[in-house]
């Protein structure tokens, strides 16, 4: 027989599996893998001198779409080959001539370990959207709960205000409506309010009034040294320690005409909302005064 004249393109050299490994252990029909395993498979082809152009292709059914070429190599491993049915092929042929007929390894099945079962990834699956639903559920009441807390303190500071509000308002309609002189003093002889009452008695608009110092209707300078108590933690005038050191007492003070008007002053302290300031109550005494 004379090589040199054969037909190699129209004869395919022979291929055989020669042998199968399951996570590196030969296989047995007894073998029964499971969870992510290894397949490994080796297989020759028997060429002859001119069949260099030959070419080989292999395929695992169950995983391969398609046909592999393996080049050189006469071995195809797959790792981490998940639950299923696999079936080993590989095939060549020598140039451009016909592929050789297909050589067929062992149906191998691959089964799958608990946490792999289809009914148990389902239920892991239900289980796991239910408690996603669950922990929803809980965090959406946490939040509701905590918007009507908020919404409640909300309402509640809203009517304190209100109510401060509405004392506030009515504690200045009173002092409005007073029919004595009556004035605030902040802790720096600045007068702060004046009833319409210390317009009438003094002639003065309420504007020119709150520009005036508390010194003009008899009370200390507090904006001069010695004028009145100092507390030594705030540095502040001490109120209380004024009020406790004063006296009721007549004064004269001069109108805004010029002419002068006998007063009687009354000092109290008050406290609002924090802060201590001297009331002044201021009442015409003239008529008094000059029966006497």
């Amino acid at each position: 027989m004379d090589p040199e004249r054969l037909d190699l393109g129209r004869n395919p050299p022979r291929i055989a599996l020669e042998w199968t490994e399951v996570d590196g252990e030969p296989w047995r029909a007894d073998l029964r893998p499971r969870g992510s395993t290894d397949l490994a498979f080796g297989y020759s082809a028997i060429r002859f001198p001119r069949s260099a152009a030959a070419r080989t292709q292999s395929r695992l059914d169950g995983y391969d779409e398609e046909w592999i070429d393996a080049g050189r190599y006469r071995t195809a491993r797959y790792t981490n080959l998940p639950p299923g049915d696999y079936t080993f092929r590989v095939r060549t042929r020598a140039a451009d001539g016909p592929w050789s007929v297909t050589e067929v390894g062992p149906t191998i099945h691959v089964g799958a370990r608990w946490y792999q079962d289809r009914r148990w990834q389902a239920l892991s699956l239900l289980v796991g959207v239910a408690l996603l639903a669950v922990a929803y559920g809980l965090r959406v009441g946490a939040l509701r709960r905590r918007s009507e807390v908020l919404s409640y303190e909300i309402e509640r500071r809203e009517g304190v205000e209100l109510r401060l509000r509405e004392s506030e308002a009515n504690y200045l309609s009173m002092l409005e409506s007073a029919q004595d002189g009556i004035v605030m003093v902040e802790g720096d002889g600045t007068i702060a309010f004046a009833n319409a009452a210390m317009t009438r008695l003094f002639g003065y608009s309420n504007d020119e009034i709150l520009a005036r110092s508390a010194s003009w209707l008899g009370f200390p300078d507090l904006s001069k040294p010695g004028g009145a108590p100092v507390d030594d933690e705030s540095g502040t005038i001490d109120v209380r320690a004024l009020q406790a050191t004063w006296t009721t007492r007549t004064s004269v003070v001069e109108r805004a005409d010029g002419t002068p008007v006998d007063v009687l002053l009354s000092v109290a302290a008050e406290e609002h909302r924090g802060v201590t300031r001297l009331v002044g109550i201021i009442r015409d005494v003239s008529e008094e005064q000059r029966s006497q």
